[in-house]
């Protein structure tokens, strides 16, 4: 009995000597983390999640944090998608405190955490239909980084001229609609710009007083008139890039496939309906 009790006692101590080392190597990474050594932060959690089964939760949610906000930081956004997904898996209700992380981070985590969890909700439903298939997790495939840069795609042609971003997100007839528009207003800009200079030309090699003051009419109404272009194509401009980003948010609405194969294993995949692609 006595050996008993020494042995119960020898475990306790090395439980809590193992949970007090966890303690100091998260204390450790978390500070690396704060400073931005982002890189030496991602070794120390990758050798932490070695064993990670040995880890509470709490830490280990953590520790996904952590190295995704750091792997996205320094652009690899592939590995922090991937990290977010591995956090996820441990706790589908996770949430970013959006106190302490950036509007751009929360976006990226909200994009990935609203297809993982439709993801789960399909592969729940399936189990569901196929009791007598296999309970094996579904693996998903969350294309964040190509959706990214076909955002970066169509806002560069947007900024370029308007409504070429909506031709190439799939929005052809808004799309020619506004490019013709700012077209035709650049063009008119440019032919009364035109104008103006010679008018202004004409106006000041005048030297009859009769005909001075018909001249400077000529000229100012031609000015005016390229105000009016000019600022037609900023409004038509403008207009461009806000109804893309603010008011079309139906083209860039994420779409999930599922395939289910003779070996009644779920493939999932994120695509993103981004139209003109081809």
């Amino acid at each position: 009995m006595k050996t008993i009790a020494n042995l119960l006692l020898l475990l306790s101590v090395f439980s809590i000597s193992e949970l007090e080392s966890q303690e100091t190597t998260f204390f450790r990474i978390q500070k690396k983390f704060e400073n931005f050594e982002y890189e030496t932060a991602i070794q120390l959690i990758n050798l932490e999640l070695m064993h990670k089964d040995s880890v509470p939760e709490p830490l280990l949610l953590e520790l996904y944090r952590m190295k995704a906000v750091s792997q996205y930081a320094l652009g690899n956004e592939r590995e922090a998608q991937a990290s977010f997904l591995e956090l996820l898996r441990v706790s589908p209700d996770y949430a970013l405190d959006p106190l302490s992380t950036s509007p751009k981070i929360i976006h990226f985590f909200s994009l990935a955490k609203e297809a993982f969890l439709r993801s789960k909700k399909i592969q729940d439903e399936e189990q569901q239909h196929r009791s007598s298939v296999d309970t094996a997790k579904p693996q998903a495939n969350f294309d964040l980084v190509g959706y990214n840069s076909r955002i970066k795609s169509s806002l560069w042609r947007s900024l370029l001229l308007p409504g070429y971003g909506h031709y190439y997100s799939g929005q052809e007839t808004k799309g020619i609609v506004l490019g013709v528009a700012a077209i035709s207003t650049a063009a008119s800009f440019f032919y009364v710009n035109d104008v103006v200079n010679r008018r202004h030309q004409d106006y000041l090699n005048e030297v009859e007083p009769a005909i001075i003051n018909e001249k400077y009419n000529n000229y100012n109404t031609a000015y005016k008139w390229r105000i009016v272009c000019g600022i037609s194509y900023v409004a038509i401009w403008a207009f461009s890039q806000l109804d893309l980003f603010y008011f079309s948010e139906d083209v860039f609405a994420p779409k999930i496939e599922v395939e289910t194969t003779d070996r009644s294993d779920i493939s999932l995949s994120l695509q993103w309906n981004l139209g003109m692609l081809r």
